[in-house]
């Protein structure tokens, strides 16, 4: 997961190392959040302030790295989704 917000790594060098694993082909996945989803470096944490924003979107990011492990997939049409998703576990808060 990567974020245009990002302050912290270059994402043109973490792209570039994901393509030099095989990207996709491989069973890799990469998401990256656009600067309009104002999204910044923590992006997991939901309580950590960055930049003057938060992760809205942590209840997917959550959901879909348990898919990710589970079944190696993201859907990602459901990572800049605010609601919880209905076809993965519920988070406990």
């Amino acid at each position: 997961m990567l974020t245009e917000h990002d302050d912290a790594t270059d994402n043109q060098v973490l792209e570039k190392f994901y393509n030099s694993l095989g990207g996709e082909a491989k069973g890799h996945r990469c998401y990256l959040y656009e600067a309009s989803d104002f999204v910044p470096h923590p992006m997991v944490d939901p309580r950590e302030v960055s930049q003057g924003m938060t992760n809205r979107f942590w209840k997917n990011l959550y959901q879909e790295t348990f898919r990710f492990f589970t079944q190696g997939e993201i859907n990602p049409d459901n990572m800049n989704n605010v609601n919880a998703s209905d076809d993965l576990p519920p988070l406990p808060y």
